[in-house]
């Protein structure tokens, strides 16, 4: 299909020749995206972005994209969790794209986030020309989309965004098909289906396309999808044999399906309620499934079904527009009707896809109206259009607001009755604790433990609180607490020998990192800990015993090997080994040489970066590093001879560094093999 450049509109009262409409629409819809979405550009990392974001590696450096593609969606180091279980890695290799351009500033990931959503939507612009041939239809439809604030999670939740990009690529797959360039549409098809995994529905859309557009032969039309079914099916072989990521849950008994399925009418007409009447703020709610089938749930899930098939079987009669709207949103709707699940959950980035299908519906009803003759009807249109916009636009942006103020965005979601509620305390609690203000802490974490009293996060919270107010005991046992309630998360059990080491009970600090050992023989903080225990019990060959072994078990995984190096360079430090130092020092710096944060400090320690320079990069590269910059500049410093300049750092840091010796009597050695190097030099 050929559009035209130039559409001219005669509706009633309105009689004007518009130049470039597509152009001219896209770019208005563009503009009120950005002016929602802009208030929120810069909030901080939340949630699941820990672990995806903050706490993955393999970001870090584009030469480790590969890698993206052999690892879950969610990275802990460990792969103990079960929402290692999700596996889009195109999506993982756009959060290293923007690693690459702005490090740990969010700003550019709510960029790309917010450029993603507009080339939905002007993609669905374009499909909703193609559809209706009317771009005035079209481009309202696809502003009301665009402005809606149900799309606030998929968007401005940075975590979200294998919604966004596995939607553009389906949609160009549909673009692509419908303009009969097929190769193009797999091609965009393979990729969704590393972007999301709900893409494997793509052929399914493809076929309602056809049917309501297009319109083949039965003949044609198998020619045609053959090779996106092929396609699937070879990637749902590949997940389910070859990927190094589980594909999900392993069993999936019918009973329990049905009733699973045959629960969600109630949260059904929650979401369409949003839809109509999206409230100030939402988060993740609870689904309760029934357990018999005599449950009155199960009665109004009925009921839905059979209304929504007659329409859809309506809708078919007439194939176009009605048909595949009716179809997409339905068909949308598969993969969260809890058939399989890992949490039961209502979310409204559910709705990113099946909102779609309602915007073509929508579309179809306003193509309608623009074509009614009575100036007075189009009058009334209009007026409550844009009064709808408004009010929906008004919602993002105050809904972009909350999300820009950490503190207000925990505050509305623990007052929800979402099951994350306690999410909501237990961040506030954080932080608290995270701007070094302990006393405010205390009360928002017991209150999430009161709600859910075996949440072994926020256990291990409590546990951070007690060691920060140098509770030891209190913090051990939340420690403990916190794995006895995890899958056997070995993080708690180096958290518990943490305080252990500083009560001075070395052996059975050993005893838990022995059995974090077999658990996650790959992560360095284990061997960190063990080489601190042996290191304060005087075993210092033990505690070489155990780096040695560490480099060994860690050479898989870069981002923990050069971490556990660098503990090695700081024991040999401490042991006055200084070639031993600068020889790992040299390793990371030659082998290494792109590994985030540490392979700086190796510059900077051999001498091939200034401290000015180091100083200068940590501020604009190194969020939050800044108390350990200082730890390493000393270092250079006195490895470097530089003795003056060493004096002045201690005498800078006293109170930070005095604080920190207090609790870490391996800093301490350092402070004092320090300062004894400065006299001797004198």
């Amino acid at each position: 299909m050929t559009l035209k450049k130039t559409s001219s509109y005669s509706i009633g009262f309105l009689s004007r020749r518009f130049h470039h409409p597509f152009m001219i629409g896209s770019l208005v819809i563009c503009f009120a995206i950005f002016e929602l979405y802009s208030v929120a550009f810069g909030h901080n990392f939340l949630f699941d972005e820990q672990s995806i974001i903050l706490g993955n590696p393999f970001i870090r450096y584009l030469s480790r994209i590969p890698d993206l593609f052999m690892l879950p969606y969610f990275y802990d180091g460990l792969g103990k969790t079960l929402w290692h279980q999700y596996y889009r890695p195109l999506t993982t290799v756009t959060f290293a794209l923007d690693f690459h351009f702005w490090q740990m500033n969010p700003l550019g990931y709510n960029l790309t986030n917010t450029l993603l959503q507009c080339g939905v939507c002007v993609l669905l612009f374009k499909l909703l020309l193609m559809m209706f041939e009317d771009v005035l239809a079209a481009f309202l439809a696809a502003l009301l989309y665009a402005v809606h604030p149900i799309h606030t999670e998929a968007v401005t939740y940075i975590a979200s965004r294998g919604d966004l990009l596995g939607t553009l690529l389906v949609l160009s797959a549909l673009f692509f098909y419908w303009r009969s360039q097929r190769g193009w549409a797999l091609v965009m098809h393979a990729l969704s289906l590393f972007a999301k995994e709900s893409a494997i529905l793509c052929p399914v859309y493809l076929l309602t396309l056809d049917i309501a557009f297009i319109k083949s032969d039965w003949k044609a039309l198998w020619k045609r999808l053959t090779p996106f079914v092929v396609l699937t099916v070879v990637y749902l072989i590949f997940r389910k044999f070859i990927c190094p990521v589980p594909m999900g849950p392993p069993d999936n008994h019918f009973r329990e399906a049905a009733l699973r399925v045959l629960s969600m009418g109630p949260p059904f007409l929650s979401y369409l309620q949003t839809l109509v009447m999206p409230p100030v703020f939402t988060y993740s709610l609870t689904v309760t499934f029934s357990k018999s089938f005599a449950d009155p749930r199960i009665f109004t899930s009925v009921c839905i079904i059979f209304l929504m098939l007659a329409g859809w079987f309506l809708a078919m009669r007439h194939r176009g527009a009605a048909f595949f709207g009716m179809s997409v949103f339905l068909i949308s709707f598969l993969p969260y009707l809890q058939v399989i699940h890992f949490y039961p959950e209502w979310a409204e980035h559910y709705l990113y896809v099946p909102a779609i299908g309602l915007t073509v519906l929508v579309g179809g009803l306003i193509k309608n109206i623009l074509h009614v003759k009575n100036w007075k009807t189009l009058l009334v249109f209009f007026i409550l259009y844009f009064s709808c916009v408004s009010a929906l636009g008004y919602r993002t942006w105050n809904r972009n607001k909350i999300y820009n103020d950490e503190q207000t965005y925990y505050d509305y979601l623990s007052k929800t009755d979402a099951r994350y509620a306690y999410f909501g305390y237990e961040h506030k609690g954080f932080l608290a604790l995270e701007r070094g203000d302990a006393d405010n802490a205390y009360v928002p974490i017991k209150t999430a433990l009161l709600i859910e009293p075996t949440s072994d996060a926020t256990h291990n919270l409590l546990g951070m609180y007690y060691l920060t107010k140098g509770k030891l005991e209190p913090a051990l046992e939340h420690f403990d607490l916190a794995y006895k309630y995890s899958e056997a998360n070995p993080i708690y059990l180096i958290n518990a020998s943490h305080v252990l080491i500083r009560l001075g009970r070395y052996p059975r600090a050993i005893e838990k990192l022995d059995k974090a050992q077999n658990l996650a023989p790959n992560y360095s903080s284990v061997y960190i800990n063990l080489m601190t225990a042996y290191e304060l019990m005087g075993n210092n060959l033990k505690a070489e015993q155990w780096a040695e072994k560490g480099l060994h078990l860690t050479k898989k995984n870069e981002w923990e090997e050069v971490t556990l190096m660098m503990a090695a360079v700081r024991l040999a430090y401490r042991e006055g080994r200084y070639d031993l130092a600068r020889e790992r020092l040299s390793e990371i710096e030659a082998k290494h040489s792109k590994v985030f944060w540490f392979s700086d400090i190796a510059r900077v320690v051999l001498g091939k970066m200034t401290v000015d320079e180091f100083k200068e990069l940590a501020k604009t590269s190194y969020f939050g590093f800044g108390n350990a910059m200082d730890e390493y500049v000393l270092m250079a410093l006195i490895m470097r001879q530089r003795w003056d300049e060493a004096e002045t750092v201690l005498e800078k840091n006293r109170e930070i560094f005095g604080k920190k010796a207090s609790k870490q009597p391996l800093f301490r050695k350092e402070l004092e093999q320090a300062k004894a190097a400065i006299l001797r030099s004198r």
